[in-house]
């Protein structure tokens, strides 16, 4: 008989089937009815005769409610979108409802059409034409265009994932107001901006830019050639906020309110008001909002002293964002990375652990490391390879060298930060703390960055080594669970 937790897991599974399934096929509603007559009927006999097999019942609902949910998502989407604007030309005003986005050669504005328009809609205009901001209210004239997908990446359904159907290229542009939908989300930008503008004082290029990396998830701010190698040696997830980063982030915080005299239990709040701030100011993508509902879960078990459940915090975590947005289960790459770590650590790390004696110290505790990073490398292989067409070699040797030095560099980063506002010039003198280790770690990233043999590139082959790696991931995953013949029951 399957346990509380389990049917939890499989009752999410079931449900991520049927939206990971209308991910690529619409299903008739007739067919939706008739199945879930079927289901209904299925669990009145379950109920007379066989009670044990009500939970199966269960399932078919959830995976029935996975498809609905994402039909339904999708139709408002569209319906509510402007899509039936492409291929005219507008003079139309809008609001900017998200961050500037800065790019190479150009400036991505995500914005929300006024006036006798509707939907969401992304322009993109010059580098420095003008300095826009969250909440601008703005004029456009130009044509909104259909996004076209690109040879090996499905770019319309990234984009409709945000609710966004048209583009803009190029507009004239004219800033005529300032309307913003949230002062929130106006005061956590004010504050995530002073503090990167903080941090840039203190310490240079292209140090900070990779510790408003660290901390913020800011990837716009740094060096393309250093985020070139990080991607090479396997150390892009350092700058993928986490549970990892939002944990160690939350440390500091409650060591700084502790400090100034606030009693535990306020102090606990104090971090919960913090984590959820931390997520909408960093601009609440997926991995983030996941890793801050798994960090808040496992506080709050802490404070009730009920039992953690990382396994099925992190599907509880995935099944709330995939239910407000079924899109970002097949189109949100960073989503699907950050699950897969997470995945990884969860059922991965225990067999690498007794491998490599991990629980033993270790110089720099490269046991741990080399567990931890072989756990999730592992898990995200198979989208690696996938995605970007490479398998990955140095990683694990790169991270072993790093890791380690990431926590204390974190939490100096983020106190200079705090510090900057109360007394700059004290943080001015103790910035060459995470200066020099950011310096080392930079160093790190460069050396095997720089290695030829860093990566192996698949060409034409990497779909098909894509689906020997996830058949191989599978085979390891029940490999080191045979031992428990009724593992999906533990």
């Amino acid at each position: 008989m399957l346990n509380r937790p389990n049917i939890f897991l499989f009752s999410v599974i079931s449900f991520g089937a049927g939206v990971f399934i209308a991910s690529f096929l619409f299903i008739d509603w007739i067919w939706v009815l008739f199945f879930g007559i079927l289901a209904l009927s299925f669990s009145f006999w379950s109920f007379l005769c066989r009670k044990n097999l009500l939970i199966f019942a269960a399932f078919i609902f959830c995976f029935l409610l996975g498809i609905v949910s994402f039909q339904v998502s999708d139709y408002l989407n569209q319906k509510n979108s402007s899509a039936y604007l492409n291929g005219s030309f507008i003079k139309t005003t809008a609001i900017i409802d998200e961050e500037p986005e800065y790019k190479e050669f150009s400036v991505w504005l995500r914005v929300e059409l006024n006036g006798d328009y509707h939907g969401r809609v992304l322009v993109k205009t010059k580098l420095y034409a003008n300095q826009y901001v969250y909440g601008d209210e703005i004029l456009i004239e130009g044509e909104l265009e259909e996004p076209e997908n690109f040879s090996d990446f499905d770019y319309k359904a990234y984009l409709a994932k945000e609710g966004i159907y048209s583009i803009v290229n190029y507009p004239k542009l004219e800033i005529i107001g300032y309307k913003p939908n949230s002062l929130i989300k106006v005061i956590l930008f004010k504050i995530k901006n002073s503090f990167e503008e903080k941090i840039n004082k203190i310490i240079p290029e292209p140090e900070s830019g990779f510790l408003s990396g660290l901390i913020l998830g800011e990837r716009q701010s740094m060096d393309k050639e250093l985020k070139d190698k990080m991607q090479k040696s396997g150390t892009s997830h350092l700058v993928a906020l986490s549970g990892y980063n939002i944990t160690i982030i939350c440390s500091a915080a409650l060591s700084l309110f502790l400090f100034f005299g606030f009693k535990r239990g306020t102090a606990f709040w104090l971090v919960i008001l913090f984590v959820i701030s931390f997520v909408l100011m960093t601009g609440a993508s997926a991995s983030v909002v996941r890793a801050g509902i798994m960090g808040v879960l496992f506080l709050l078990s802490q404070k009730i002293g009920r039992l953690y459940y990382p396994r099925n915090a992190l599907f509880l975590a995935g099944a709330v964002m995939v239910l407000i947005n079924p899109k970002i289960l097949r189109f949100d790459f960073a989503f699907q990375l950050s699950f897969a770590a997470t995945l990884g650590l969860i059922y991965f790390y225990s067999f690498f652990e007794r491998i490599l004696k991990a629980d033993k110290s270790s110089f720099l505790n490269w046991r741990s490391i080399l567990a931890t990073t072989l756990s999730a490398q592992l898990a995200v292989l198979p989208l690696i390879i996938l995605r970007f067409g490479y398998f990955p070699i140095v990683s694990p040797f790169s991270n072993i060298f790093i890791l380690s030095l990431i926590p204390i560099t974190m939490l100096l980063g983020f106190s200079i930060g705090v510090l900057g506002f109360l007394f700059f010039g004290l943080a001015e003198i103790l910035g060459f703390l995470p200066y020099l280790l950011l310096k080392t770690e930079i160093l790190i990233i460069s050396f095997f960055g720089n290695l030829k043999f860093a990566i192996i590139s698949l060409g034409e082959v990497k779909e098909l080594i894509f689906w020997l790696a996830v058949i191989l991931l599978f085979s390891f995953f029940v490999y080191i669970r045979k031992k428990d013949l009724k593992f999906l029951f533990k």
